[in-house]
């Protein structure tokens, strides 16, 4: 029996028998333990120029742990025996600080790297650290009182913490003013002089290049102008003339930056990426051109989220732009109630923070939603919804006595109507309409 056996088992080169363990692989065990790469959607061509480096690049893709142990070590004994005496205030400002180093300098060093490779992967991992470094402020913050917040942001910036003045822009909603001395027009032009109006064009290009569809950013800017119209019995800075929501702000500056950021999609998608060695490019023009390239993608491609495919790709986009609107609304919500100037680099640095996060998050939650064998959520996505899920709690719970005006009728009920329109539509286009089509065929 023992013969027969070994004579119906695989054997190896040398004439013995195999290990069953080794050669009776299933195809769906094989599926499971084939590593899977760490840039989704790369070629075999571009995983081995992502991989190839000259002597001169080579140092600055090599680990360097046991350098970059010593080097905070000596960092370390300088600041132990340096900042000493102070009084407590700078004391706590200068912990905190080096806490913050010390953090990122683990994240540089020992976090894995995200889907983007440029300009450097350390880069990726910072903004990984940042953004949890974020989520724990939030959570502290989530904890304190309003009061206690706003003197906190002193020790930021001893300007902060006053109150801000109300600005209103649905004071002056006259289209044709021929008395005024600034012109006939002078309410429509002094509207598109605003600050704001570059922020408009800026924020929405950002969003374009981070969503990559026109259809989602479309629709993600006219829920953004239904939501000012919802909460300006709250907000002042969200009165604003009709013109000013419908010409100005959607059918202008949104439309602008989502036509500008998917002509540069349509420009990265459609340009071949070919990096070689600088050391192997023979003209001088051709290395600085390949040096300022480390600052560009890697590689690109166009977004296809299928909106219409099917109900549950559906969901999935509606969440995301949920997320993104609740994440626009915080902002407001954030600087009225903390008493944050709008051009204060506070408000400038989280948003920044916020959409590096949000190119890696979208990055993120499209190869979940697209790759069926991705089953879990990637770090940068679940950072940036816990993110922004805390950042509304926060100002939920500070709001507690000073948003007491109840939502206007008009506003209940104009969302009950597009909310039932849209589940009827949703239930009508992805479960009737398609019964129907098949029972026919």
């Amino acid at each position: 029996e023992r013969r027969l056996f070994e004579a119906q088992m695989p054997t190896t080169r040398s004439g013995r028998p195999a290990s069953p363990a080794r050669n009776s692989r299933s195809p769906a065990r094989d599926s499971k333990m084939t590593p899977k790469s760490p840039y989704p959607g790369l070629s075999k061509q571009q995983l081995r120029e992502l991989s190839q480096h000259d002597k001169y690049s080579r140092v600055f893709y090599e680990p360097h742990s046991i350098i970059a142990l010593m080097s905070l070590v000596a960092f370390g004994v300088y600041a132990a025996f340096s900042f000493d005496g102070g009084d407590s205030v700078f004391n706590v400002k200068i912990g905190l600080i080096a806490c913050v180093f010390v953090f990122l300098y683990y994240c540089a060093t020992q976090f894995h790297d995200t889907l983007f490779v440029r300009p450097h992967p350390v880069f990726w991992r910072v903004v990984t650290g940042l953004g949890v470094l974020y989520l724990i402020l939030c959570v502290f913050l989530l904890f304190q009182s309003l009061d206690d917040v706003r003197q906190l942001l002193k020790h930021v910036d001893p300007s902060l913490g006053v109150p801000l003045p109300e600005r209103s822009y649905g004071d002056a909603c006259t289209v044709y003013t021929p008395d005024n001395p600034n012109g006939a027009f002078a309410n429509i032009w002094a509207c598109l002089m605003d600050e704001f109006v570059v922020a408009h064009v800026l924020g929405w290009f950002a969003k374009s290049m981070m969503i990559r569809n026109t259809a989602v950013c479309l629709l993600i800017s006219v829920w953004f102008e239904l939501l000012e119209l919802t909460f300006q019995h709250w907000l002042p800075n969200f009165i604003e003339c009709w013109w000013d929501h419908i010409i100005v702000d959607l059918l202008t500056c949104n439309a602008l930056g989502i036509w500008l950021g998917n002509k540069a999609v349509r420009y990265m998608s459609m340009r071949e990426y070919h990096w070689d060695i600088v050391s192997n490019i023979p003209t001088v023009s051709g290395k600085v051109s390949r040096i300022i390239g480390q600052f560009g993608p890697f590689s690109w491609d166009k977004s296809d989220w299928e909106v219409l495919s099917g109900p549950k790709r559906m969901l999935q986009i509606v969440f995301m732009s949920l997320v993104i609107l609740t994440n626009e609304m915080n902002a407001f919500f954030l600087k009225f109630l903390l008493w944050i100037p709008p051009s204060h680099p506070v408000n400038l640095v989280r948003l920044l923070l916020w959409w590096l996060l949000g190119l890696l998050a979208t990055r993120e939650f499209h190869h979940y939603v697209s790759d069926p064998s991705c089953r879990k959520l990637g770090t940068h996505l679940w950072v940036s919804v816990t993110g922004v899920l805390v950042e509304l709690l926060i100002w939920i719970k500070f709001s507690r006595g000073i948003f007491t005006q109840p939502f206007p009728t008009t506003v209940v009920v104009s969302w009950a109507v597009g909310i039932s329109a849209f589940v009827a539509w949703f239930i009508y286009h992805f479960f009737y309409k398609t019964k129907v089509k098949v029972s026919v065929e």
